[in-house]
């Protein structure tokens, strides 16, 4: 049987016919507005190669991530780790935004990072390099007498240096008390056990801290405290403070 032309109306209200699809299986790929075949062009085995050589991302590295807003923000690569049960280049990466505080580090999965954007970690230390045979020797004392933080006044260069390397990687992510979920800012110095858990719920009575949310269940059947430890030293409505 022949093709049915069904009509349909134009902007300027004039009628056209419209030749109905064939019958057939054969589908040809969407037109353009002019007309033409849009063909979807794979990735060149080139880039694939380049993108495969480049992983895992060494520690260093700089590229752009895409962050909680939906756009793109340059990160360095503070340490990486590898996905349980993945495929070979299946990390993760701990980064810090070169824009934000440290306060935002975080880790990200591969697909936040835009591969294109990758400088790679020789620069860095080349770029390191040429800065440190510009340091007369006197210069580089210095910077390390004199670059202490606040807070670690008592540390010297060796030891601050020592400290930041321990604790440059927040380790607890998340934590609930309560009805709420706070993001940690910074490195939290738990016991060694609890290293690998990115969320930590607490009990908002006694403090006490847990893995998983069954074992705060459990713990909340049989904590006898109704308010944090301390004594209560100011109170305002609903809101009790405790020292």
């Amino acid at each position: 049987m022949g093709s049915i032309d069904t009509p349909t109306i134009t902007e300027n209200g004039s009628t056209q016919l419209q030749a109905a699809a064939p019958s057939g299986g054969d589908h040809k790929p969407p037109a353009s507005a002019n007309g033409a075949q849009v063909e979807v062009s794979p990735e060149p085995e080139a880039t694939k190669k380049r993108r495969s050589s480049m992983l895992p991302l060494e520690v260093g590295t700089r590229v752009m991530c895409r962050w909680r807003d939906g756009k793109y923000h340059p990160v360095k690569v503070i340490e990486r780790r590898k996905m349980p049960y993945a495929v070979p280049y299946d990390y993760e990466y701990y980064v810090h935004y070169t824009e934000f505080n440290r306060r935002l580090d975080e880790w990200v999965k591969l697909e936040q990072l835009d591969l294109d954007s990758v400088e790679t970690v020789v620069d860095e230390k080349v770029e390191d390099k040429v800065t440190s045979l510009k340091m007369t020797r006197h210069q580089k004392r210095k910077i390390d007498e004199t670059h202490v933080e606040v807070g670690h006044e008592e540390l010297d260069a060796a030891s601050l240096r020592e400290h930041e390397e321990f604790t440059k990687v927040k380790n607890i992510a998340t934590i609930e008390l309560g009805r709420y979920e706070i993001e940690t800012w910074y490195f939290s110095p738990f016991p060694p056990e609890y290293n690998d858990s990115l969320k930590l719920y607490f009990c908002e009575f006694c403090l006490n801290f847990m893995k998983r949310k069954e074992q705060l269940q459990r713990h909340m059947r049989k904590c006898d405290l109704k308010h944090p430890p301390g004594d209560e030293i100011y109170r305002s409505g609903t809101l009790s403070m405790f020292e």
